[in-house]
């Protein structure tokens, strides 16, 4: 069982969720170097997408952390005890944690990339799903098991973020290309 702390797929599972926060701080901590650098130079903070980049790394570092704790502390990854109070509580917190990250981050995409031509739907739908999921009674383990396929509804947005990069990412080339070489040497002075 995954639970035994001696059992080697416990280690390797710990371990990759060790990695994992290191590198999401280590992100947070380069973005936020990057914040202060335009903070000195705009001599404020701007509300924009790198720093919605660094909630969202936050968000998810916490989160990672309280999914830890209900893994390996709390239910020793055993689904039978994933329905119980204190610990669906944790799960829920950490859920709602993550999901407040990407409905910040999906916003600040549709508000000063998109022109909030959106308006802002995907990220309120991030924002519901975290909502539902965190307020609905968990008493039984199906209860469990809807609130967390609730969850693939809020990923599933969340991977839109993505899919946003690529979008404007050809739209942008689509227009350098259209208007020739003299704009990549105006973008690059």
């Amino acid at each position: 069982m995954v639970s035994d702390s001696n059992n080697i797929e416990f280690s390797l599972i710990l371990t990759f969720t060790i990695i994992l926060l290191l590198a999401q701080l280590l992100i947070a901590l380069y973005l936020l170097i990057k914040i202060n650098i335009k903070k000195k130079e705009r001599g404020r903070i701007n509300f924009d997408f790198l720093f919605s980049i660094f909630i969202l790394m936050i968000c998810l570092s916490i989160s990672l952390i309280l999914y830890a704790h209900f893994n390996f502390n709390l239910t020793h990854f055993d689904p039978s005890n994933y329905h119980l109070y204190p610990y669906v509580f944790v799960w829920k917190l950490g859920s709602l944690i993550s999901f407040i990250g990407y409905t910040v981050v999906l916003y600040i995409i549709d508000k000063d990339m998109l022109e909030f031509r959106m308006k802002g739907i995907l990220a309120y739908i991030v924002l519901l799903v975290a909502i539902i999921q965190f307020l609905w009674p968990v008493s039984q383990p199906e209860d469990f098991e809807f609130i967390a396929t609730l969850g693939i509804v809020g990923n599933i947005v969340a991977i839109v973020i993505p899919i946003n990069f690529f979008y404007i990412g050809k739209k942008t080339l689509g227009l350098l290309s259209a208007f020739g070489s003299k704009t990549i040497l105006a973008l690059k002075c």
